[in-house]
């Protein structure tokens, strides 16, 4: 099962290779638990991933490629599913425990900022998400019209379900982490790289042993991460940022390859002991990526505009 995590939509481009220049060099805001904020070019520097495991700077880069991995999950049984409802199959992921904590943490958040109770109830609770499903799918220029008094804005069964005022008070403490918790993840992974941890340790116990292949973008990967879903049996992908390379990886830096590199031509290394590869690959802007179970293989054609042709070009991608 392959699942993806990432830090937004980024302006609806989504994947790496569907980036113009203003998403490579976005700025972003990350508002803490403690409701500090991090923004603009010091957001998430080195300070986030501040746990390595022994040995990271003595591992030994090697040349070659992964191998193809041959673990498989089960195969699906929709029979178990087919008479349900959308409701009831909803429900199977977002249960009562999942709602009830939610309502716990969002609770909690808002004691957390020394704020009142907001006394939030179970209904109300599956009302927001209610709401939030619907937002995601009937958009809207702002959610406040959602309750407009015009019949072109205005939708009647977010209208009639719960008022504005109330809407705007829960959403702003709607939380869905224990705080405390992610501060003792934090140490270990970082800020980052918590959340999906402690996804992960959630699992039911008949799945978590399941080899499940996540896919981050570059506000999650590190090396660090990398290395233990391998060492849980899990899988890992992501963008990398140049500042989370260990030292101990002499893949030219940034600089280096893009005076020396053409488009579509890429560098990479293996770790030799654990099989985490880190790629190099020239685009528009240098793409640093790190995997346990994709390699460079097999090299595949994209399509570029070259300002030098002035035409589409076909450029090489590991």
């Amino acid at each position: 099962m392959d699942i993806r995590l990432e830090s937004g939509d980024e302006d609806a481009g989504g994947y790496i290779d569907n980036l113009n220049g203003q998403q490579y060099l976005a700025q972003a805001e990350i508002r803490l638990a403690n409701n500090s904020i991090l923004g603009g070019d010091e957001a998430f520097l080195d300070n986030d991933m501040t746990y390595t495991w022994p040995g990271i700077e003595k591992i030994t880069w090697i040349d070659g490629d992964l191998v193809p991995l041959m673990k498989s999950f089960p195969s699906p049984n929709f029979h178990l599913i087919e008479n349900m409802s959308n409701l009831d199959i909803f429900e199977k992921f977002i249960d009562h425990d999942i709602m009830s904590f939610l309502v716990e943490q969002t609770t909690n958040y808002a004691l957390f900022l020394n704020h009142p109770d907001p006394k939030l109830t179970l209904e109300e609770m599956k009302v927001i998400i209610a709401i939030l499903i619907v937002t995601g799918y009937n958009e809207l220029p702002g959610k406040d019209l959602y309750w407009d008094s015009e019949d072109d804005m205005r939708n009647h069964m977010v209208y009639n379900e719960m008022r504005r005022d109330r809407f705007r008070q829960i959403i702003r403490y709607l939380h869905c982490a224990d705080t405390p918790e992610f501060s003792r993840q934090n140490e270990k992974f970082g800020k980052c790289a918590a959340p999906p941890i402690n996804m992960i340790d959630e699992f039911p116990l008949q799945i978590k042993n399941l080899p499940y292949k996540f896919y981050f973008d570059n506000l999650f990967t590190g090396l660090n991460l990398l290395h233990h879903l391998k060492e849980r049996g899990c899988h890992g992908t992501g963008t990398i940022r140049e500042n989370r390379m260990p030292k101990s990886c002499q893949l030219p830096q940034k600089s280096v390859l893009e005076k020396s590199k053409e488009r579509g031509e890429f560098v990479s290394a293996i770790d030799r002991e654990d099989g985490i590869i880190i790629v190099k690959w020239m685009d528009n802007n240098i793409v640093t990526a790190g995997s346990t179970c994709h390699g460079i293989s097999p090299i595949t054609q994209v399509k570029r505009y070259s300002q030098r042709e002035k035409k589409i070009v076909q450029v090489q991608r590991p």
